[in-house]
């Protein structure tokens, strides 16, 4: 994935640029800086360049001398922030419902990051990695969001929830104890992974205040959206046409035949919506995978469905769309039904 095509919501932008000028910094000056405006700042469905948050970051720092910036604006920040997909989290009944939307609603956020959920033993290991270089801010951020709203958002969450945390990059210089105590677990840095060490037992903890109603709503204006984001004009048609075609890998010529455009043209479409014809074919077989997984379909079957030669090739390309096994994700669907009402 090139840089130009990674997206952070407009929420965070704001959330992020809001939490600097309450430093004392103008917050004109800022807009300025990083050439935005109110207007798109405001938008909930304008996107920014993960270049543009890692410019924030930088200049935050400049600017406010805050060596932890990442982590105070993580601990800070409220689930609206992270646009539908966090005020969905916060109506969640479990962790583990928390981590299934998660799955299905994450690209509403951004779309260069991905988590990796494995259980070892009685262990839980939420791994993350992203495609693209970021700040270590914003892989701060993104870790100190998710242990402060297990701390503010979770039943029992003081019983050992963490067990520890690792980053790749180093200290520099930092406080650990300071950090320790924003994360509320024991931190090491200098790893081989991001990762958040916890419990999974954790996966069975419930939220303080589920709405099943409420959950419901959120999870409506983000299936709208999920759905207009990845089915926008000529990227609705051709999906339509792959999926048609499946197990079948149709050529661009074939696609822009059928379209009764030119395979210039259509490469043009399609690159206007952050597309390549490789990329969309993946996200494609991404959907009806996981359409097929929550339909409690066998992994055999779906792997023919899609094309693949073996059923180890589709589980580990699962694993790299999704960041878990496919057997974890229907479990993740299937072991936790919606509670009747």
């Amino acid at each position: 994935m090139h840089l130009d095509q990674t997206k952070i919501v407009s929420k965070m932008v704001r959330g992020l640029v809001n939490h600097i000028a309450k430093k004392g910094y103008s917050r004109d000056d800022l807009l300025w800086k990083i050439g935005t405006n109110e207007v798109d700042l405001n938008n909930p469905d304008f996107f920014f360049s993960s270049t543009v948050y890692n410019r924030i970051y930088e200049l935050g720092e400049d600017i406010t001398g805050d060596v932890y910036l990442g982590f105070s604006f993580g601990a800070d920040s409220t689930p609206d922030v992270g646009s539908d997909f966090g005020l969905l989290a916060s109506t969640c009944e479990t962790v583990a419902d928390v981590l299934r939307y998660q799955l299905r609603y994450s690209s509403l956020v951004r779309n260069f990051d991905h988590f990796e959920l494995v259980t070892v033993g009685d262990e839980l290991y939420v791994k993350w990695k992203s495609d693209v270089s970021v700040t270590t801010h914003l892989v701060e951020e993104v870790f100190a969001r998710r242990t402060s709203f297990i701390n503010n958002y979770v039943l029992n969450s003081d019983s050992d929830v963490f067990i520890q945390v690792n980053f790749k990059h180093s200290l520099n210089g930092r406080d650990i104890k300071y950090i320790e105590s924003l994360l509320g677990c024991p931190v090491l840095f200098d790893q081989p992974i991001d990762q958040i060490i916890c419990n999974k037992s954790t996966l069975s903890l419930t939220l303080l205040t589920p709405d099943r109603d409420l959950r419901e709503f959120y999870e409506g204006l983000a299936r709208k959206k999920l759905v207009a984001q990845i089915q926008v004009g000529v990227v609705e048609k051709v999906s339509q046409i792959l999926v048609s075609a499946l197990p079948d890998v149709l050529s661009l010529d074939h696609v822009s035949n059928n379209l009764s455009i030119s395979p210039r043209t259509l490469q043009r479409q399609l690159h206007k919506h952050g597309y390549t014809l490789k990329a969309l074919y993946s996200e494609v077989k991404r959907n009806v995978a996981m359409d097929s997984l929550k339909a409690g379909q066998s992994l055999m079957t779906i792997s023919i469905k899609l094309g693949f030669s073996e059923q180890s090739a589709f589980q580990r390309a699962f694993k790299r769309w999704q960041g878990c096994t496919p057997k974890e994700f229907q479990q993740l669907y299937l072991n936790n039904p919606k509670p009747s009402k």
